[in-house]
């Protein structure tokens, strides 16, 4: 056979793989997946040109030591979520939220602090200036000189977040959502969050406000990079080919981006924020939903709850009824409105706060 043939029918096949897998590790992770399982199933052409090769020596990388449990200081935020998380929100929102057995998580270029990601983006570029710095391997200071260009792209990426806290009677919160008395606070289980990480596109991460510890997770993400060069290039005996360059950095990047959103602004350390953090959602998925009105416009991806197997939905468990006149009726009434709505019983408690109207 040709190799002209051989690589049409091998790229064209590739495509078709692609597009049936439908996966979400980027490109790069998607032709190592179909090129190995070619390498051991019969469609392997019998000749193909170096560039197809490139694209299956991939299959045969080395465990690279790109996981967040491979960043140090991972332990600041990967942490097991209490008993309950609370969601706060206005009574209307609290509404939507049991009658779709879902929420919104928002694009974090649209939550209300605008640094959102430009923190950790900060952080990471001093780490790795400081790591050129005094580098001798001028392949790995190209490496990182090429990350340090790629990371300013990353504000624009579809991670979505929800946000939590694990008071669930906080005056900082009552003065976003409850200045009208018309504020509540969700008790979502830890457990349930927990489980919802096992679908593999979202993590339950409580936030890092300490600027050492940024710098520390952000010095560690550099070292996690350098450790995954200097295994490639063990393995390739000698200096990476571009193709694997690029997919290091790709691999990187999806790893720095699920970590980045933790990186919060010290000034807002009393809000005590956990977040549920999806890695780059694409804009075709059908949870994933534009928002447009006269009074704002967003990006969301609707994270659905489903209830225990024979059970009714407990995802949502107690809630604070925020400073207000009437704390009795709003508890009263939300108690009826979870149970027609097919929830197990909630316990509702009113804030000790008391309302200034």
């Amino acid at each position: 056979m040709p190799v002209l043939i051989a690589n049409r029918r091998f790229r064209r096949a590739l495509v078709r793989k692609e597009e049936e897998l439908s996966l979400s590790a980027g490109r790069a992770g998607l032709r190592s997946h179909i090129a190995r399982a070619w390498l051991h199933g019969a469609l392997w052409p019998p000749i193909i040109s170096t560039d197809v090769r490139r694209y299956c020596t991939m299959s045969e990388l080395p465990k690279l030591p790109l996981s967040y449990r491979d960043i140090d200081g991972w332990e600041y935020f990967a942490v097991e979520p209490p008993e309950w998380l609370y969601h706060y929100t206005t009574l209307t929102n609290a509404g939507h939220i049991f009658k779709s057995k879902s929420l919104w998580l928002t694009k974090i270029q649209y939550l209300n602090d605008e640094t959102e990601l430009k923190i950790a983006i900060t952080c990471f570029r001093r780490a790795i200036e400081a790591a050129i710095e005094i580098e001798p391997d001028e392949g790995k200071r190209e490496l990182y000189r090429r990350t340090a260009d790629q990371v300013d792209s990353f504000e624009q990426t579809n991670i979505c977040v929800g946000s939590f806290c694990d008071s669930g009677d906080l005056l900082s919160q009552w003065r976003s959502y409850g200045s009208s008395g018309g504020g509540v606070a969700l008790g979502f289980r830890g457990a349930r969050l927990s489980e919802i990480q096992k679908r593999g596109y979202l993590n339950v991460w409580r936030c890092v406000y300490d600027p050492e510890k940024q710098n520390r997770l952000a010095q560690g993400l550099v070292r996690q990079l350098a450790r995954s060069y200097d295994l490639l290039r063990a393995h390739a005996g000698g200096e990476l080919s571009e193709q694997l360059k690029t997919a290091l950095i790709e691999r990187f990047s999806t790893t720095f981006l699920r970590v980045a959103p933790v990186f919060k602004n010290e000034h807002f350390a009393e809000e005590r924020e956990w977040r549920v953090v999806t890695v780059p959602m694409k804009s075709d998925d059908p949870n994933y939903r534009a928002i447009v009105s006269d009074e704002w416009v967003a990006q969301v991806y609707i994270l659905t709850f489903d209830p225990p197997p024979g059970r009714k939905h407990d995802f949502i468990g107690r809630v604070t009824i925020g400073p207000t006149t009437s704390p009795e009726r709003v508890c009263s009434t939300l108690k009826i409105f979870a149970m027609k709505e097919d929830f197990e019983p909630i316990e509702c408690s009113k804030s000790a706060i008391p309302f200034r109207g």
